[in-house]
């Protein structure tokens, strides 16, 4: 049942990464100027809008391409950009995606950081396998989803 839903979380974001950015309604400033003050007040939302889109996509991408099922971590250096970063993006597009499901897709690709872990190696694990610490993968990854 995990690996289903993993699959058709994978599968959504995937999609999502393909789709427009937000609307100007959706937190991205309008592209007009404003009637004073001109669009430098709205240049730095903009622009940190469109990076994390871009950060999101690239991202999306990669982990559609690993083809993550739900069964195993993936080494960190899989990740197109630090965790820390893509995760940055992600909250980003959550603060200005006023639809649900996708701001719900962004929180999920969140949570899907978790299957990147240091030291895996170039090969995925399975999530049964003892990780470090005397812990199973699982329990790791279900420990940083935990802590997000």
């Amino acid at each position: 049942m995990t690996r289903l839903l993993i699959v058709a979380i994978v599968s959504l974001l995937a999609l999502s990464a393909q789709a427009e950015p937000p609307a100007a309604g959706e937190g991205q400033a309008a592209s007009a100027p404003a009637a004073e003050g001109g669009q430098a007040a709205t240049e730095p939302m903009d622009k940190s809008v469109q990076d994390a889109i871009a950060v999101m996509q690239t991202y999306m991408t990669q982990v559609s391409t690993l083809g993550m099922d739900g069964t195993s971590v993936y080494d960190i250096s899989n990740l197109p950009e630090p965790k820390a970063k893509i995760k940055d993006a992600l909250l980003v597009l959550v603060d200005v995606t006023e639809d649900e499901k996708t701001r719900s897709d962004y929180q999920t690709g969140i949570m899907l950081l978790a299957f990147f872990q240091p030291d895996v190696g170039a090969t995925p694990i399975s999530l049964e396998e003892m990780g470090p610490g005397d812990k199973t993968w699982r329990q790791v990854v279900e420990k940083e989803i935990q802590s997000q």
